[in-house]
């Protein structure tokens, strides 16, 4: 399904996310990805983490030094919260995280980049 509309060509959004051989397959500025990423208005990086029960504090800590103002979760087919004690570096930054299933987290995103705000999404596929 398509999920939004560029309308700023300075800001990368995700085009789709579907289900693929029970793995959200996630298309970006004409590539798919099968596996975890984090995405900035200008960047995507590949992530390695495969579960939730895999994040670390310092995956945290990662995500609190891409100077966002919230980072949206995506935890797969469901919501998983992360253990409290991990989040820690976003809350000393007063990052806020919004954990939700893949697909939600994705259109979450596209709807606060297209705005111009400071969002950071890591999404667990």
């Amino acid at each position: 399904m398509k999920l939004h509309l560029n309308d700023r060509p300075d800001c990368l959004l995700i085009h789709s996310c579907v289900l693929h051989h029970d793995r959200h397959r996630i298309r970006i500025a004409g590539t798919a990805y099968e596996q975890s990423l984090i995405l900035t208005p200008q960047a995507v990086e590949l992530w390695d983490v495969n579960d939730v029960s895999a994040l670390t504090a310092e995956h945290f800590q990662h995500l609190a030094n891409l100077g966002a103002e919230v980072v949206i979760l995506g935890t797969g087919a469901q919501t998983t919260f992360p253990p409290p004690p991990l989040t820690h570096p976003l809350i000393q930054n007063h990052i806020g995280l919004e954990p939700m299933p893949t697909p939600a987290a994705c259109r979450t995103y596209n709807i606060l980049a297209s705005d111009g705000r400071k969002a950071v999404t890591a999404l667990i596929v």
